[in-house]
């Protein structure tokens, strides 16, 4: 079985995480990051970069490569997850601000039976 790579970008201030409502696909009806598969010839990052301006309508400034998280075991994904500390464009209503996004995550992750440290600024 081939893996797959994808990207998922949070968006964190005042240890804060912004999530967006997804309609379709891959944990839909959920809010989730934002990201998504590669195209040809793209790079990861630049994928993420692309993804989160699409989906988000934001462009990243300051962000890093977070975690690489290989769910192989239920999924055939490699997910790399980005940290955006500094963006720019407008927050849509289909986003929400949760304080307690971190936490969260860890708990989604911890079902997978990983568990990461993003680290909030």
């Amino acid at each position: 079985m081939e893996i797959r790579d994808v990207t998922n970008v949070l968006f964190i201030k005042n240890n804060k995480v912004l999530l967006g409502y997804k309609k379709r696909g891959f944990g839909k009806k959920k809010y989730n990051g934002f990201g998504g598969k590669l195209k040809s010839g793209e790079t990861i990052e630049m994928a993420a970069i692309r993804e989160a301006k699409e989906e988000a309508g934001l462009t990243m400034k300051t962000y890093y490569k977070a975690a690489e998280i290989d769910f192989a075991e239920s999924y055939p994904l490699r997910m790399h997850l980005y940290v955006c500390t500094e963006w720019s464009g407008e927050i849509t209503n289909l986003m929400k601000w949760y304080q307690d996004g971190l936490v969260l995550m860890k708990c989604q992750l911890m079902k997978c039976g990983m568990m990461i440290n993003i680290g909030c600024i």
